[in-house]
Parts: C-alpha cells; sequence; structure tokens
C-alpha cells in the first residue's frame, strides 16, 4: 500500500465513488492500481476493495450530505494516522523555507519513496493543503506544516529521530520513558551510560517500582559499571529498584537485532541509545510484540557479581 497521492485527489475520489456504487472501474490499471493502493493506505478501503466504517463516513458527507468541510475534516484525520504525515510533520515542525524537494528528500531516506522512481508530489501536496494539515504555496514553491502531531496522545504514532532535532530527539525519549508504568525493561546491546540521563530525568516513582537493564558487554567498562552504581544508589534513594545484566551467550548476543523498552501496559522497538543522541534517522514505534526479555534475562550475567567473567569474556 502506499500512502502518498501520485494522482489528482479528484481522480482517486471518482474511483473511490465508484466502488461505493458499484460501479465496474474502467480505469488504466497502472492508475487504478496506484489509486486503490492510496484509499488503502489511508483506509478508506480494505484489502477487498469493500469501504471502511471512515470510507463510509467520507461517503456520506461528501455525497449524501453534500458537506465537503466536513468531507474534508474526515479525509485530514485519516492521512493524519499514516507514517509519511506523522514523520514530515514531525521533523519539519518549526523549520521555515521548506520545499518540495526537502519533503522528497525526507521520503527517499526513510524509504517512503524509490530514489530511483521520479514522482511528482504535487498531488499530494496539494491534498495535505487542502486538508489543513500543511500550508503550501504552489507559486512560490514553500512550505509551512500547521499540524504538530506531539500535541498528541503519544500512544497513537511513531516518534521520529532526526539530525535536525537534537533536542526534540531526546524529549521523545523522555516522553516514552515517562509514560512507564509498574517498571521499565530496557534492552539495547550497546546501551551505554549515556541512558541513564533520560531515564533520571523522566522516570516517575510514583509509577514505577523497578528497572532492568540489559545489554551486551561491548561497551561495558569502569566508567559504566561506576556510572550505574551512582544511577543503581540514586533510584534506590527514590524507591526504585534498579539492576543491570550483561548478555555473554554470544549465540544470543547475534539472534537479538531490535531494541524495546518494555512496560506494564506499553512496548517500544526504539533504536540503538547512540543512534538516538546522534539523531541518525530512524523511528520509536509502539509494538504489540513481545521479545522473550524474561528469559534472556535469566540467562545473563549480573552486572557487579559477575565483573570478573565480564570482562573475562572481552578476552
Amino acid at each position: 500500500m502506499t500512502q502518498i497521492l501520485t494522482h489528482p485527489w479528484t481522480k482517486v475520489e471518482k474511483i473511490f465513488f465508484d466502488i461505493a456504487s458499484n460501479k465496474d472501474l474502467s480505469y488504466n490499471q497502472s492508475e487504478l492500481d496506484t489509486s486503490l493502493s492510496f484509499l488503502k493506505g489511508i483506509y478508506f478501503i480494505d484489502k477487498n476493495c469493500n469501504l471502511t466504517d471512515i470510507g463510509k463516513s467520507y461517503y456520506t458527507e461528501k455525497f449524501v450530505l453534500a458537506d465537503e468541510d466536513q468531507a474534508f475534516e474526515t479525509l485530514s484525520c485519516a492521512l493524519k494516522k499514516t507514517k509519511p504525515v506523522h514523520m514530515i510533520c514531525q521533523i519539519m515542525w518549526g523549520k521555515t523555507n521548506i520545499s518540495k524537494d526537502n519533503i522528497l528528500n525526507l521520503l527517499h531516506v526513510e524509504k517512503i519513496l524509490d530514489s530511483s522512481k521520479k514522482v511528482n508530489l504535487g498531488s499530494f501536496l496539494f491534498i495535505l493543503n487542502k486538508c489543513n494539515i500543511i500550508s503550501y504555496d504552489k507559486k512560490s514553491g514553500l512550505i509551512k506544516i500547521l499540524y504538530n502531531p506531539l500535541i498528541e496522545n503519544i500512544s497513537t504514532k511513531s516518534l521520529f529521530i532526526a539530525p535536525e532535532k537534537p533536542f526534540t530527539n531526546v524529549m521523545h525519549l523522555r516522553k516514552i520513558l515517562a509514560e512507564c508504568d509498574g517498571y521499565i525493561w530496557w534492552l539495547d546491546k550497546h546501551f551505554g551510560a549515556k541512558g541513564f540521563e533520560p531515564l533520571v530525568e523522566s522516570v516517575d516513582a510514583n509509577k514505577v517500582e523497578h528497572i532492568k537493564i540489559l545489554t551486551g558487554n561491548p561497551h561495558i567498562d569502569e566508567k559504566m559499571k561506576n556510572d550505574f552504581k551512582r544511577f543503581k544508589e540514586e533510584m534506590k534513594n527514590r524507591g526504585i529498584d534498579a539492576e543491570c545484566r550483561v548478555i555473554l551467550d554470544k549465540g544470543t548476543f547475534h539472534d537479538i537485532h531490535d531494541r524495546w523498552i518494555i512496560s506494564k501496559d506499553l512496548i517500544y522497538n526504539v533504536p540503538p541509545i547512540n543512534s538516538i543522541y546522534k539523531g541518525q534517522f530512524s523511528e520509536i514505534n509502539i509494538t504489540n510484540k513481545m521479545p522473550p526479555f524474561e528469559k534472556w534475562w535469566d540467562s545473563a550475567t549480573e552486572l557487579f557479581s559477575g565483573w570478573n567473567h565480564i570482562q573475562n569474556s572481552k578476552k
């Protein structure tokens, strides 16, 4: 499915109308396939080309009640749920002199669009402008972001990391840590001492009882050990039990690719802590897939009691 509009909305809307009206779809196949993909991408139709609830709402508002303003409000809500819109609005929010090329370059680096294929963003920018998500001046080519996804509930979206937003990147991490309830389990094979900072700044002792940090041994040195000791003492003073264990089994270490922050009701798939601080393009996502954290934790080595074993494992 594509969530980038590459044909004029009027043409895509006509196809949508014909679907709702059970008419034959006698269109150019390429145009039809692209339009259907977009309608599925914004959840107006399902995989079987049946109207969804939000698709039915748009149809009723536009073609039954003739309430175009409300119809475009519905379309705006649908677009705001898509990854490209979240990404563009989060990363570009507050910037000036944004051009079409800036948007295109972002979609390329995030692999939303294939950089080897030429895509005209005019139709996509037009519909975002129509839905008051951006302001797009076709004559000057300048774009202003009107929609800020970060004012919404954090659990409804992805959070994007970008080099232009060094403070916001860390703010994203602080936000998800502040959302954690009951406990925090953080798995990052290359967890560094830098990760203690957002924990200290963000963890709510009224909500969190214990913290477990699970990492590999590449960044485990005396500084990391001493920083964790001070961190553990500070957390204890807040009433939070903090533990750190190190994965020494090479098979387990190499089998783990992703990083997670896990709490009672939320699981976040996160970039490496160093990538967040460096501002490397990446994203933080809510997921419902629970990694076998406890299994890995039980087989890992405790930082202090296993210190000699951890150091010997590096030889």
